[in-house]
């Protein structure tokens, strides 16, 4: 930096030089989390349940909306989650990563979380395949929830 001074390149080392707050970085400030009451949660799925949306979607953004809530699943590995995933005996779910194989999880099956899922396969099987002794079949290939995303949804509710 000397050399660059006595050249004329720079006018100062700026390394040296300390700015009037003593520090060279920025002190990094916590934001304060302003999080809904589960009354305003529960009126926002409501409202998206009830906006009339094209085919069920409003319904299908509300139950991805809960199912995000109730399992702590991440957004990108929501269309990861099929129904092979569910261990409906040792009441646990397999939540697949979407970056690497260790982001893998499992979690409990909640009330919440059980209600919802049971929920959905009643919905479904009334669009379900039937096998032939008329039962409605949900392929464990299949998809939980069929959106990936429900910003739209939240924005008009």
């Amino acid at each position: 930096m000397d050399i660059a001074i006595e050249k004329g390149q720079i006018h100062s080392n700026p390394v040296l030089v300390r700015p009037p707050t003593g520090r060279l970085k920025k002190k990094v400030q916590q934001k304060i989390l302003t999080l809904p009451s589960m009354g305003q949660v529960e009126r926002l799925f409501k409202e998206l349940e009830n906006n009339n949306a094209i085919g069920g979607r409003g319904i299908e953004a509300a139950d991805l909306c809960r199912f995000l809530t109730c399992s702590g699943a991440r957004i990108g590995g929501v269309p990861l989650t099929l129904w092979q995933h569910m261990d409906w005996d040792r009441k646990q779910m397999r939540l697949p990563g979407q970056k690497t194989q260790s982001s893998n999880r499992l979690i409990p099956l909640f009330p919440a979380l059980e209600k919802l899922l049971k929920k959905i396969i009643e919905r479904r099987k009334s669009a379900a395949r039937f096998t032939p002794d008329k039962k409605a079949y949900l392929e464990p290939t299949d998809r939980i929830l069929r959106l990936s995303e429900c910003q739209k949804s939240i924005n008009s509710a």
